[in-house]
């Protein structure tokens, strides 16, 4: 996959994330490595809001085995899983 096409979804996997859970930031603030939710502070609803948007977004689904607290913990665990999806469907 290109760096182009690969930071393309990087940055719309943060637009999405950024408007599901209503940030007042700009996406661009949003490191990879960022956390999405405090380890105290999982937010179920805003979960199901990101995995909504990206599979609505990607146009594809994301099985509920691969819903797991890794896939969800950062900008960059959502990012690698989105361009491994594609990828795989590209092929």
């Amino acid at each position: 996959m290109s760096q182009d096409i690969t930071e393309n979804i990087g940055q719309r996997v943060r637009e999405l994330i950024v408007e599901r859970l209503r940030l007042s930031i700009d996406p661009g603030e949003l490191s990879d490595d960022e956390p999405l939710f405090a380890e105290d502070d999982f937010d179920s609803i805003g979960s199901l809001e990101i995995i909504d948007a990206i599979e609505r977004t990607f146009d594809f689904d994301i099985p509920d085995e691969d819903l797991t607290e890794e896939l969800l913990y950062s900008v960059g665990s959502l990012r690698s899983y989105v361009e491994m999806q594609l990828s795989v469907v590209r092929r």
